[in-house]
C-alpha cells in the first residue's frame, strides 16, 4: 500500500519518547486529508479480590483513565503545534494495548508504534506490544526507533 492511499493512520501513544517519535513520524507522512488517530490504552494491574486486599476502588480506575487522557492530550498538543495542518484525533481506551491496537488495525490503513514503550525489559530491540502488533495487525505496521 502506497503512502498516497493512506486515509487513516492509528498511532499507539503511551507517553514514552518512542511513542512521541511514532506520532511525529505519522504526522510527517500524513498527506492532507489523512486522519491521524493517537490512541492511548490504559489498564489496571491485577489485584487480588479476596481479603485482606480487596479490589481497586472505583476512583483508582477513574484516576488512571483521567491521567491517560491528560498525557495523551499533552502529547497531541505538542504534535499539533508542530504539524498544524494535520488532523489528529485522540482516543483513550481501557484494555490491553496490543489487543486494542490490533483491533483498531482492522479499520486503519497504517498502524504506527514506537519500538519500545514503558515495559520493564531494558535492552530489548523491540517491545512486546510492538512485536505483538507486528505479528497480528490486519494492516501495515511501522515501528519507529
Amino acid at each position: 500500500m502506497s503512502q498516497q492511499s493512506w486515509n487513516k493512520i492509528v498511532v499507539g501513544v503511551d507517553g514514552s519518547e518512542e511513542s512521541r517519535e511514532a506520532l511525529t513520524w505519522a504526522c510527517e507522512h500524513a498527506r492532507p486529508g489523512v486522519l491521524v488517530t493517537a490512541v492511548s490504552i490504559w489498564s489496571m494491574p491485577p489485584a487480588p479480590d479476596s481479603p485482606p486486599f480487596g479490589g481497586f476502588p472505583w476512583q483508582a480506575t477513574t484516576q488512571v483513565g483521567d491521567a491517560t487522557r491528560a498525557m495523551l492530550s499533552g502529547v497531541v498538543s505538542e504534535a499539533q503545534a508542530t504539524f498544524p495542518e494535520v488532523e489528529i484525533a485522540e482516543y483513550v481506551i481501557a484494555g490491553n494495548a496490543a489487543t486494542e491496537l490490533i483491533r483498531l488495525s482492522a479499520n486503519a490503513d497504517l498502524v504506527v508504534v514506537g519500538a519500545k514503550g514503558h515495559g520493564g525489559f531494558t535492552g530489548m530491540l523491540i517491545g512486546s506490544v510492538s512485536q505483538h502488533v507486528l505479528a497480528h495487525s490486519v494492516c501495515t505496521v511501522v515501528v519507529v526507533r
